[in-house]
């Protein structure tokens, strides 16, 4: 053990050090929205979803870049119309994400909000998993 009590002090953290990692996926996921309709990729007149072109049905993430430019675009209703669970994912991860870095200004944890392992996580998970099959349902009897 170093007699030097200052050789065993870690460095403090940096703020992406600090932040969950939902935190730092809404991080990624807040520009998306806005790169997806500025590039024009929700316009593009090609199929580009490998599922569908193997199946014909509608994957569950079907018109995510839809909605993702119709959120660039500010038209709301029209993101959650293309598909309602991915709209209201990002709108969650943003939300987290800020929710997160107010949390390390502030020295509040977000992490007790989060259900621990157990039967509590599998309820949130299969819930999730619920809700994704239900959107999927939507999507393909919506045609799409």
């Amino acid at each position: 053990m170093p007699s030097d009590p200052s050789a065993l002090r870690q460095p403090p953290k940096t703020i992406l050090q600090r932040l969950s990692p939902l935190a730092i996926m809404g991080l990624v996921s807040l520009p998306l929205p806005f790169v997806v309709h500025w590039l024009g990729l929700d316009r593009l007149s090609v199929q580009t979803c490998g599922f569908r072109a193997a199946t014909g049905f509608a994957c569950p993430s079907c018109g995510t870049t839809r909605a993702w430019g119709s959120l660039g675009h500010g038209d709301f209703i029209g993101a959650f119309a293309y598909n309602p669970v991915f709209t209201a994912a990002w709108f969650f991860v943003v939300a987290l994400f800020i929710a997160e870095i107010s949390g390390v200004a502030t020295g509040a944890s977000w992490s007790a909000l989060w259900p621990q392992p157990g039967w509590r996580r599998r309820v949130v998970v299969a819930l999730l998993v619920a809700l994704l099959a239900l959107n999927w349902a939507y999507l393909i009897a919506d045609g799409r």
